[in-house]
């Protein structure tokens, strides 16, 4: 009977001990890079847009839905996401124009591994 109550003690402190260490994630995540830089200029027609999270990301959720580039409408492209760097990239499918000014958008359809969507577009 000791054995049995030894036994229980413990399974109950380890099984506290792992509640107390696993607080939710509750932080949504951040844009810490963006190439090139927000308002550069001279930029290369060609250029790729890349963005670096803060922390992982849900790749599933980076798509060209919800990482977009525009002028007056939204330009044709791809989005790939590679995880082990948290980096998003929107390559465009032609030479974008002479100069214009792009917008970047990030969507709150992104979200990081613990389902925290960013905090705005």
């Amino acid at each position: 009977m000791d054995i049995f109550r030894k036994q229980k003690f413990l399974a109950l402190t380890l099984l506290l001990t792992l509640a107390a260490c696993s607080t939710p994630d509750t932080t949504a995540p951040t844009v810490s890079s963006t190439t090139p830089a927000a308002s550069a200029t001279a930029v290369a027609r060609n250029s790729a847009i890349t963005v670096t999270f803060d922390e992982d990301m849900f790749a599933t959720t980076v798509t060209a839905s919800s990482f977009t580039l525009a002028k007056l409408g939204a330009i044709d492209g791809t989005v790939t996401f590679e995880g082990s760097a948290n980096v998003a990239t929107f390559t465009p499918r032609s030479a974008l124009a002479i100069l214009a000014t792009y917008t970047a958008t990030l969507g709150t359809a992104i979200t990081d591994l613990s389902g925290n969507p960013l905090a705005a577009d």
